[in-house]
């Protein structure tokens, strides 16, 4: 869908023109410059010191519960069969609270990322002179002059760090 819309824009200001205006037009790999950028790398860090241990929680719990459940396959009482059920509960309970806050965490870092890169492609189709800004991933072709990825990789760096100066 996103590769026929792109060429459909292309389309459109290849063969219509821009009000008999040159098209400049440059391609940049979108995943690897959000890999590779610092925003990337200091909330991939902090995502992981955030439930890092959150994670190794519920596996000490899963681990635990495992084990009652093994002590308890020979002969059981109804209190630890309550016991039982109670921790499964509760492990359930907390496994469920941190796959939703770790997706919540994860969609959150996508938007931030997502308004950093289009921002980005907006400032730096505007410093070099730009009238197209594709992912190279919805080209079916491009000649390799038109890639920028570096360059696009060195503006989002800029712009994430004039952002965390502003917040400051």
């Amino acid at each position: 869908m996103r590769t026929t819309l792109a060429a459909a824009i292309c389309s459109i200001f290849l063969f219509c023109g821009v009000a008999n205006a040159e098209v400049k037009v440059a391609v940049f790999n979108l995943q690897a410059v959000a890999a590779k950028s610092e925003a990337f790398q200091v909330g991939k860090k902090k995502m992981t010191d955030t439930y890092e241990g959150k994670r190794k929680e519920l596996e000490k719990k899963r681990q635990e519960l495992e084990k009652l459940g093994e002590s308890m396959r020979s002969t059981s009482t109804k209190e630890q069969q309550d016991k039982f059920r109670s921790l499964q509960k509760d492990y359930t309970e907390a496994a469920n609270m941190y796959v939703r806050n770790l997706q919540q965490a994860e969609a959150e870092a996508r938007d931030i990322m997502d308004r950093l890169i289009i921002e980005s492609a907006r400032q730096f189709a505007a410093e070099k002179g730009y009238t197209l800004v594709l992912d190279a991933a919805a080209a079916v072709y491009y000649d390799p002059s038109m890639d920028v990825t570096d360059a696009m990789l060195e503006t989002v760096n800029k712009v994430w760090k004039e952002d965390q100066k502003d917040k400051k």
